[in-house]
């Protein structure tokens, strides 16, 4: 009895033995043989490799993929190359990664560098790419001519406009990089500038009836190309020479401007604020708000609630809609369930009257999200941070409403541009972004993210 037992012991000792000696032979491997013109065939080497659940992921470093057992795979231009072989069974969890980097010496160098480019009458000149012969691993060096330069990784150059401060003849240079130092290609063209001298004024006058005021756009030295902002200190804002006469719901000083920039035909720009008082103001509550996912919060659900209250606000009542509200300017709330919503404010003003704005929103959250979808109320004033001095007003959208292209200024040398919809959403992101072509987006709300080393700001935008 006790030789049966010896044996069953010994038995289990070695199956265990074989398992683990089994799982320790889990890698990932290959090899591989550079052949001409930049083909390379890979051979795996994996263990085990005999099982009927195994997967193969490949990434050949060049932003291409592949899922065979043994590819070959073909680069577009000489260079190095770090390749990642990832093998997976999940049926005898045995999933392991082996990476090496592969140099390719043998394809020709085939990119041409070059550009086209349109000069405005304000010193703007707009370049455009014409290079050939890139790949995704492009790098460009665009020379201006002026001690001013700029980087594009990754074949990210498309379009850019530089503004040049004074007229005379400028060489620009191009030079695009093939993922190598020895595969390169220079272009070089003379553009003459002629930046024409700023004689924009801008001034407007104005009529206080009551509450009512009207306003008259006085500003001279205004071309038809010249982009012109209201700021009427009411939540409200315009686009445009002949602004619409505003209405003022509580008593008390204002302040109106006007922004006018031309950066097409003079490279100038010329502002006015005016001061003046409400004091028989009617008693006209607003309430009105906005939603918008935040993408910073994923994959949590979060959604932002951005509202624009009346200057003599008193009281407000947030109604989320499942039987629950909120008073304060801005509360936070979270949802037990999933569904459709009617969010409802309340603002009451210091006269008297007070009034009601709703929003049918759906509140869902995503597979992969452990959290309910939470509602943070904040405010609807875009915000930025200027630490070197690319304050809120260096920083310019237009038109708005917007139907075409979005047009984008900024005081700062470097920036990002990222639009995401309403739902997070992102739909166009770019560098140093000047015309953003919006024609193919659906028209809404979109918002607009403009950022830098030690800034961002967040612009919302209309689609028409």
């Amino acid at each position: 009895m006790k030789k049966i037992t010896s044996f069953k012991i010994i038995a289990v000792l070695f199956a265990c033995f074989l398992f683990g000696n089994a799982k320790s032979q889990c890698m990932a491997s290959f090899s591989y043989t550079v052949g001409a013109n930049g083909s390379v065939a890979f051979t795996n080497n994996s263990q085990p490799n005999t099982s009927t659940s195994i997967n193969y992921s490949w990434n050949f470093g060049d932003n291409q993929f592949s899922t065979q057992t043994n590819p070959t795979h073909v680069y577009a231009a000489s260079g190095s190359y770090l390749v990642i072989l990832q093998r997976s069974d999940s049926l005898q969890s045995c999933n392991a990664t082996y990476s090496t980097v592969i140099t390719v010496t043998n394809v020709a160098c085939n990119v041409v560098a070059g550009f086209n480019f349109t000069v405005n009458p304000s010193g703007l000149v707009t370049f455009v790419n014409a290079s050939t012969g890139t790949i995704p691993q492009t790098m460009y060096y665009l020379q201006y001519g002026d001690n001013s330069s700029s980087n594009f990784p990754n074949n990210s150059f498309n379009t850019i406009s530089h503004s040049y401060a004074n007229s005379g003849n400028y060489t620009a240079t191009l030079t695009a990089f093939n993922n190598s130092v020895t595969c390169f290609a220079s272009y070089t063209a003379n553009i003459n500038v002629t930046v024409q001298p700023c004689t924009l004024t801008a001034g407007f006058t104005y009529t206080v009836n009551n509450g009512t005021v009207n306003f008259s756009n006085t500003s001279t030295g205004v071309s038809p190309t010249a982009f012109q902002y209201w700021n009427f200190g009411n939540s409200n804002t315009f686009f445009g020479a002949n602004p619409p006469t505003q209405s003022y719901n509580a008593n008390g000083s204002y302040s109106v401007t006007l922004y006018i920039n031309d950066s097409i035909t003079t490279n100038c720009s010329s502002s006015i604020t005016h001061t003046f008082n409400i004091t028989n103001a009617p008693c006209i509550a607003t309430a009105n708000f906005y939603m918008a996912k935040d993408t910073s919060m994923m994959p949590s659900i979060v959604w932002n609630a951005y509202p624009f209250y009346p200057s003599n606000v008193s009281s407000v009542v947030w109604n989320w809609g499942d039987n629950s509200s909120s008073t304060g300017l801005y509360p936070s709330h979270t949802y037990s369930a999933t569904g459709f919503y009617n969010i409802c404010l309340t603002v009451s003003v210091s006269c008297g009257s007070s009034t009601t704005t709703c929003i049918n929103q759906n509140i869902f959250k995503t597979n992969n999200s452990m959290q309910m979808a939470m509602v943070n109320v904040l405010s609807a004033s875009p915000t930025g941070i200027a630490k070197n001095n690319v304050s809120a007003a260096a920083i310019r959208l237009y038109p708005n409403p917007v139907k075409d292209v979005l047009t984008i200024e900024s005081d700062a040398a470097d920036f990002n541009v990222i639009i995401t919809d309403i739902y997070g959403k992102v739909v166009y992101s770019g560098v140093r972004s000047s015309n953003v072509n919006v024609q193919n987006l659906n028209s809404g709300i979109y918002f607009v993210k403009i950022s830098g080393t030690d800034f961002s700001k967040t612009v919302k935008i209309i689609k028409d």
